[in-house]
């Protein structure tokens, strides 16, 4: 109840734009039996009972990925209550694979909504199991080495922004039997530290990354 009537701004990757899926849902339902009854189930039936019912009526879909967007779009839907709450999902910042990551774009947007509440998380975005699941250029990874920078920069935006509130949002450990094909595989080459799939996402950040980020930094990384 603390964030109705307010502009909400939910600043992030995937993690959020899911998120902001589900709001939009649960918030425009008109079905109050349904609503009624997520209290009472486990998460995977209250999935299932939203994906088989609320969601197909709006037109939207799992598209068999479990990946939330509308139907023959990339459009991520904006939701608009009577109350006058309204919260926007802004993908923060841009990346395209194999480039460098671009704030610039997306801070202005949020800028020009004049936000309230702003919601904010990047982090498994930069944590992509590199050159075993999503290669990243070396400017990306020194994003997630440079975490503070960009908390910094988020916070400078909330206040140009004239946010009141501003939350980061954790990044959590996606359990591991939901991880599917290389992904799977990634994980647990990673999770046991293999020494070979360490020295790959090395010698890959390395090439691409400055010359001012050290050996250390990056084995980290990896």
């Amino acid at each position: 109840t603390s964030f109705r009537g307010k502009r909400i701004v939910l600043l992030g990757d995937s993690t959020l734009r899911n998120m902001n899926m589900w709001l939009h849902q649960l918030l425009t339902t008109k079905e109050v039996g349904i609503l009624q009854s997520l209290s009472t189930l486990n998460l995977s039936e209250a999935n299932d009972l939203l994906v088989n019912t609320t969601w197909k009526k709006c037109g939207m879909t799992t598209h068999g990925r479990r990946e939330l967007q509308c139907v023959g779009t990339q459009k991520i839907p904006e939701t608009n209550l009577d109350d006058g709450t309204e919260i926007r999902f802004v993908w923060g910042p841009v990346f395209k694979e194999n480039e460098c990551p671009d704030t610039e774009s997306s801070y202005e947007y949020i800028k020009s909504l004049r936000p309230q509440i702003i919601v904010a998380n990047m982090g498994l975005w930069w944590l992509h199991f590199q050159t075993k699941g999503r290669n990243q250029k070396g400017c990306v990874a020194e994003t997630w080495m440079n975490y503070e920078h960009w908390l910094n920069n988020t916070l400078v935006l909330a206040e140009e922004a004239g946010a009141s509130h501003l939350l980061f949002k954790t990044t959590n450990f996606i359990c591991d039997d939901k991880y599917t094909n290389r992904y799977a595989r990634a994980n647990h080459f990673y999770r046991k530290s293999d020494e070979a799939t360490i020295k790959e996402c090395f010698d890959s950040i390395r090439d691409s990354a400055s010359v001012t980020t050290s050996n250390e930094d990056i084995l980290d990384y990896c």
